[in-house]
């Protein structure tokens, strides 16, 4: 998009930075990686309360993006361990949904079996096994899948033999074999490399090896901390206590066995259990170390999605702060013989409602590639979306739109389950969108940019390549206004991630910089336009912040978007870098447009 503005300096005369400040803003050049702050307010409101987390971020950014995690403490939510790094964790600020610590969010979808993933192939004389454990985890690395489900003992009245567990020689009185736990060890360390998440069971259901009633004897407790520990360093792993733990286990056993790991884990790794079918979350008690429902729920295909929807909602309400637990869909009342496009409508209509998805009967070694591939193109569609933020909004779909995910007015996620025509979408403020949309048979994805919606309903039309059943996420853009100006490393490329809703998440990234190179983030509220060092400034600058890339030419800022923005506010942002390689001694990022809604 061409800018066109009144030249306010002398032909062949570049201006220098200081004429191009408020007297208010002298420009300074960071010197080391701790970039100082000359920064005062300008009297504009949008730019006034753009500025502080600009500015607080300033040093973030000098140093490359490094953070730190610190105890957190929100409501229905307290963790005061320090997680591994990668570790999944739940989100403090969405805490129904997951991340990796110090990292993304993540989305689970994958197989809900092998139950005797442990316990494939012959037991060998020290107690390891020589099944297929290592194809099994090489086919989610080459289809799809994130997730593997496996069980620590399944006999002593589980569905497993007796010799389903690590004991040394079966017995639960001469403890854990260090060889067995050396073959999981290499197991599960396999899966954090392909970023495969453990979903470990301490039981089966109706495993009980110690009857000690409601109480958790020490032998018991031995066994737990033993096992917690030894495998503890692992990022990958969710712990469940027991599979329908109420065949064989009380709650209140459940509740203290969650305490006995929860004591043992240095690092936090998220608790929760398994019930029969249903949405309630039976072993739950305000206080305890359980935080996760791993939700069995047998009802017919067309109510597995108001049935996400409502254990979303009773977990959200949990507790006197809310969100006391998080609920995954682990097991559905399909028949094992479901065909694969009925797994994956499954899969679909779960994570519709804002709950992850695990296939009930997908052993891994029958399953289908189709079906794992149709894992992944879930997980991978609904990670490169803003999804933590958004809530179920059905009453928002129109014409061949089934179920609604939105964070509106920000962005939007709808989900076709078969050509019924267009896509629609109501209820949308007027603006440019992106538009990334995805076949959920094949995978395809097809980008649409700077489309423009009138407020109100909008039809969308699938663009050649995205069959009958579809998704599609639509958000709000900030527009790219190119202007950018090539250094050493070509034209640094400037990236914003922000809805510019208050409060809601605000990220800039800029790439391609010359590597630990003093730079410039220029911010305006209105267009200038300017010659400048061989290329042009965009923005009227009212705030200029220094900083410096890091080792791979980058910055990061990372911050909460202001209150007291108004609707219709314009915001100009572009990075200068100082570059010998550029016309002038400067390289210059494109441009970014935003539009507060």
């Amino acid at each position: 998009m061409p800018i066109t503005r009144a030249h306010p300096f002398a032909p062949g005369e570049p201006p220098s930075p200081s004429r191009l400040l408020p007297r208010a803003l002298p420009l300074r050049l960071a010197r080391s990686h701790a970039a100082r702050l000359p920064v005062t307010w300008p009297s504009w409101p949008l730019l006034a309360a753009l500025a502080l987390p600009l500015a607080g971020l300033v040093l973030r950014a000098a140093l490359g993006g490094a953070t730190a995690l610190a105890t957190t403490d929100t409501p229905g939510f307290t963790t005061t361990k320090i997680p591994l790094p990668g570790q999944i964790i739940r989100d403090p600020a969405q805490p129904q949904w997951l991340k990796r610590a110090g990292g993304e969010h993540v989305f689970l979808c994958g197989p809900g079996d092998p139950e005797d993933f442990f316990y494939r192939g012959t037991r060998l004389p020290d107690g390891t096994r020589d099944g297929d454990q290592g194809l099994l985890i090489d086919r989610l690395v080459q289809h799809g899948g994130n997730t593997l489900y496996v069980q620590a003992v399944r006999s002593h009245g589980g569905d497993g033999g007796p010799d389903h567990n690590p004991f040394v020689d079966s017995d639960p009185a001469r403890g854990l074999d260090q060889d067995i736990l050396d073959q999981w060890d290499g197991w599960i360390g396999r899966c954090a490399d392909a970023q495969i998440v453990v979903y470990f069971f301490l039981y089966d259901d109706s495993s009980l090896v110690w009857s000690t009633g409601n109480q958790v004897g020490r032998a018991e407790e031995q066994f737990v901390e033993a096992l917690v520990n030894r495998l503890e360093h692992h990022p990958n792993i969710i712990w469940l206590i027991a599979e329908e733990s109420e065949e064989a286990l009380s709650d209140a056993k459940v509740r203290q066995l969650a305490a006995v790991v929860a004591a043992a884990d240095d690092h936090g790794h998220i608790i929760g259990t398994h019930h029969h079918s249903g949405t309630e979350f039976k072993s739950w008690e305000e206080g305890s170390a359980l935080e996760h429902f791993a939700m069995q729920l047998n009802v017919p295909a067309l109510e597995v999605h108001a049935g996400a929807l409502a254990v979303r909602q009773q977990a959200e309400a949990a507790g006197a702060a809310g969100h006391g637990w998080f609920a995954m869909y682990t097991e559905a009342g399909f028949t094992l013989d479901a065909t694969d496009e009925q797994r994956r409508h499954y899969l679909w209509n779960v994570a519709m409602a804002g709950v992850m998805p695990l296939v009930y009967g997908a052993d891994i070694a029958n399953t289908s590639d189709e079906l794992l591939g149709s894992c992944r193109i879930l997980q991978e569609f609904f990670e490169d979306t803003e999804f933590s933020s958004a809530a179920s909004h059905d009453e928002l779909a129109r014409g061949g739109t089934r179920w609604v995910l939105a964070d509106a007015p920000s962005h939007y996620i709808a989900y076709a389950e078969r050509d019924a025509g267009p896509l629609g979408l109501g209820g949308l403020s007027a603006g440019h969108y992106e538009l990334l949309w995805v076949d959920c048979v094949t995978g395809e994805r097809v980008t649409q940019r700077d489309v423009p919606f009138a407020a109100g309903s909008q039809f969308l039309a699938r663009p050649p390549g995205i069959g009958g059943e579809c998704a599609v996420w639509a958000r709000r853009q900030w527009i790219d206004l190119g202007q950018a100006l090539a250094g050493s490393h070509g034209q640094p490329e400037l990236d914003i991630d922000s809805s510019m809703l208050p409060g809601e998440p605000f990220r800039l990234v800029l790439s391609r910089a010359l590597p630990f190179a003093s730079l410039y983030t220029v911010a305006g509220s209105s267009a200038l336009g300017a010659s400048f060092y061989g290329g042009v400034l965009v923005p009227a600058p009212q705030v200029v912040l220094p900083g410096v890339s890091n080792a791979a030419g980058a910055m990061s800022l990372v911050s909460i978007f202001p209150t007291g923005v108004p609707t219709g506010g314009e915001v100009y942002l572009q990075c200068w870098v100082v570059d010998p390689s550029g016309p002038a001694g400067f390289a210059a990022s494109n441009a970014m447009l935003g539009v507060a809604p």
